[in-house]
């Protein structure tokens, strides 16, 4: 059951204006139609570069809790966008091209807020187990687990090392150094 009406705009002119922008749809929500949101094409000298402006409803109060939702077939949140930005994808997110991170990444992959990769100005930081293959038969040539580093092949350092605490060469299980 719908419980809002429908606005169906056809080819019919909606520029009513000489800035080439379209007409600007607001729509009142609230119980006393506080917020308002807004959308509407920007209109540029060149064809093919408008843009479609989502105008969001904000308290002003730090809450940033008017969204921008997208939903699926079974009404389930597909993606969000807040009125301050933050965003969140439901599904698989392929980016293809070179992507710039201007803050923190932070990768959750067992979804539990434990944050096993945090990447933050140029700092890399791995809880859990950090695994690359490299090679073809996919063995793990490097295994970062819970600060222990571990490497199956030939570490060549460059540059000066310092080292801490204790320092053990392992040659078939027995210590030589």
């Amino acid at each position: 059951t719908l419980d809002h009406t429908n606005l169906i705009l056809t080819s019919a002119n909606t520029n009513f204006g000489t800035s080439g922008e379209s007409t600007n749809i607001i729509f009142k929500s609230g119980t006393t139609a506080q917020d308002t949101i807004s959308l509407f094409a920007t209109g540029t000298a060149a064809s093919g570069e408008s843009d479609l402006v989502v105008k969001l409803a904000d308290a002003n109060d730090g809450t940033e809790s008017s969204q921008f939702i997208i939903k699926d077939s079974g009404n389930v949140n597909a993606l969000s966008v807040d009125s301050g930005g933050d965003t969140s994808i439901t599904g698989t997110l392929t980016v293809t091209d070179t992507t710039d991170l201007n803050n923190t990444l932070t990768v959750d992959i067992a979804n539990d807020g434990g944050n096993e990769l945090v990447v933050s100005s140029g700092a890399t930081q791995v809880q859990g187990t950090f695994k690359t293959s490299v090679s073809s038969d996919a063995v793990d040539e490097l295994s970062v687990t819970d600060g222990a580093v571990s490497v199956d092949g030939t570490l060549t350092v460059s540059g000066a090392t310092e080292i801490n605490d204790t320092f053990a060469v392992d040659v078939d299980g027995d210590d030589v150094l």
